[in-house]
This record gives C-alpha cells, structure tokens and sequence, in this order.
C-alpha cells in the first residue's frame, strides 16, 4: 500500500525528471565543450595553416630572392669580363698605335740625319768650289777648275738648288716629327697647354712657383720632351746654377753634387722653334737639344732666337705664377756674376720636386690678364 501511495506523493518522478535534465544538461554542456573545442582545435588548425602557409610564402620569397641575387651577380661578372675584354683590346690597339708611332719617328728621324749629313756634305762642296773659285779669280775666262765663268754658275746654280730641296725636305720631316708627337701629347697628357709646379730650397727656404707649358700646336715636341721628364721626376732634387746675368741653368746635378745625367740619354731630334713663343723674361727654354733647360731672366730673344745663332734654342714654357721667386733668383743670379757684390757665402737653390698639376681655366685668365 505504501508503495503505491509514493507513486502519487514522493517526489520520486520529480527527481527521475531531474534526472533526466541533468543527463540531458550535462550532454548539451558536453556538446557546448566539444564544439567550443572543435572551434579551437579548427582555429588553432587554421592559424597553424596559415602560419604554414605563410612560412612556404617566405620561403618562396626567399628562393625567389636568392635566385635574383645570383642572376644579377652572374650579370654583373659577365659584364665586368666583356669590360675587361674591351680594355685588354684598347691596350693593345694603343700599344699597336705607339709601335707604330715608335717606328714612323725612328724612320723620319733617319731620315732627318741622313738629309742633315747631306746637306752638310752640300756646305762643304760649295765652300770647296768657292774656295776653287776664288783661286782662279786671276785669270778672267778660265780656271784651275777648267770651268768658264758660264760653268762656275751653272755649277754653282746645281748646288743651290741641291741645298734648297735639302732644306725643304728636311722642313717637312720637322712637321712629320711634330705632327706625331701632338698627337702623343694629347693623347698621354691630353689637351694643352699644361702646368707644371716647382718647389724650390732657395738658401733653405721653400719658395713656389708654376710654369705654363706652349701651345700643342706651336712645340709639341719640346713640350712632351719636358712634360716626360717631369713625369719621371728626372728634376726632382736637381741644383740651379747661378753663373749668368741672363739665364738661370737647371743642371741634372743633385744638391749632394750626384750625377744625374744618366737618367736621360734622349735629345730632342732637332731644335724646334715657333716665333709665336719666344725668349721672353722669365720664359723656360732649352740649351739647343737639352735635356739641360733655363730660365730667361731677361728678354732673351735676340741671342737664343733664330737671329742670334744658327740654330734657335727652344723656348716651349712661361712663369705664371711665383713672380717674386723669380725676382728672388735672378738677384741670386746678379750677385754671383758681380764680383763686388758677391760674397764668401754661397747662395744655393736647388729644386725639391716638380709635379704636374692641373689649373682652374677662369684661374688662369685671370693671372694672364694680370700679367
């Protein structure tokens, strides 16, 4: 009877019913976890699929990059070999040139010589038949020659004209010799005119001063005689001698007394000159062939030009800049040809180095204009 009675009263069904809610609660709870789970578990798949993909991403760019890198050097190396094949060629075709310079300057200036030798031999002949002539003066149609007065001057007239091709031929070799060393010069300095800076020990003080070379195309082969000399530092350390009211002489002589005439055995192939460029006050020429140069310190036009020898010295440079050393040097020079004025103590000037510089042009007019 009880029993049947809790089936109305107890709170039997109440609690299977809440039972059941809770079986049903702690699935739906169960379900909730495992779908928040499964939402982690595909975000976290997610993330480690785009970090994935994001790291095959990179690495792509990476290869891509490396790839880009060594395409450019492959292309930068082939292009500095194509570069070092031109350079190789040019050097060669430049040493091809200055062969062929070497060979056509030897050749004219064989030339030169044995057109010299020539017309020596020609002067000689001539002064023979004057000689002849004049001995034969005494007897008024013949001479000891056995030559009329009309043969003496048809002979005379063939010497002459033998003289005067002579002359022209050798004219255009000059030209040949000149016309070749502008282009070299213009070629290893390129273009003129060029300044040289020498630094001087005047008595143990450092004094300057600056040379500008001649035009190219008035004495190009002087001017790369000297310019080649420079370059070689033949002067550097080389005495100036002090024995002349009119020049300066720079002597391939070291200020410890050294012999330095070694260090050029070349001359210049004939004595060049331009009437376009001459002895002028502190103009720089050389003594007949060199390599042996001076400084004028006076217009020496006149004495070292065409009328005052027979073979003009060249005079291919001028002071510019450094004036008052010349002034310097040229009262060293006066003192030391005047006796009175001389004395026991030796004025010594010697040039420390001699450097080819490189002038602003609007510099240089302006030191011209103040000239």
């Amino acid at each position: 009877m009880v029993l049947f009675q809790r089936s109305r009263s107890s709170p039997m069904h109440l609690d299977v019913s809440y039972g059941n809610d809770d079986v049903e609660n702690g699935g739906l709870q169960r379900s909730k976890k495992s779908k928040n789970g499964n939402k982690y578990s595909s975000s976290s798949s997610r993330k480690s699929s785009r970090s994935s993909m994001n790291y095959s991403s990179s690495d792509k760019k990476g290869s891509f990059c490396s790839k880009l890198l060594r395409t450019v050097q492959y292309l930068i190396l082939g292009l500095i070999f194509v570069q070092c094949i031109k350079s190789h060629k040019n050097v060669q075709r430049i040493n091809m040139e200055l062969a062929s310079l070497q060979i056509e300057y030897e050749s004219t200036n064989s030339h030169l010589v044995d057109l010299e030798q020539e017309l020596d031999s020609a002067h000689e002949d001539f002064h023979k038949l004057q000689m002849t002539l004049l001995v034969g003066q005494s007897n008024k149609h013949t001479y000891p020659a056995g030559l009329s007065e009309e043969g003496r001057k048809e002979v005379t007239d063939k010497i002459i004209q033998k003289q005067e091709h002579q002359v022209d031929r050798i004219a255009q070799l000059q030209k040949s010799i000149q016309k070749n060393y502008e282009v070299e010069l213009t070629r290893k300095f390129g273009p003129g005119p060029y300044h040289v800076e020498f630094q001087l020990n005047v008595h143990g003080n450092k004094k300057f001063l600056t040379i500008e070379t001649a035009p190219n195309n008035l004495m190009p082969h002087s001017v790369y005689f000297f310019m080649e000399m420079i370059e070689r530092g033949v002067w550097d350390k080389t005495i100036f001698v002090h024995n002349a009211e009119h020049i300066i002489s720079a002597a391939l002589v070291g200020h410890d007394e050294e012999d330095k005439s070694h260090l050029v055995e070349e001359r210049l192939a004939f004595n060049e000159y331009s009437h376009e460029f001459e002895h002028e006050e502190f103009s720089l020429g050389f003594a007949d062939t060199g390599p042996e140069f001076y400084f004028n310190i006076r217009d020496n036009a006149a004495i070292h030009g065409p009328s005052g020898k027979d073979d003009a010295d060249p005079c291919f440079a001028k002071v510019i800049i450094g004036g008052e050393t010349m002034q310097l040097l040229k009262e060293i020079s006066l003192d030391a040809v005047d006796k009175d004025k001389a004395s026991e103590k030796v004025m010594v000037s010697y040039i420390e180095k001699a450097v080819i510089i490189k002038l602003p042009k609007d510099r240089v007019q302006k030191l011209k204009k103040l000239q």
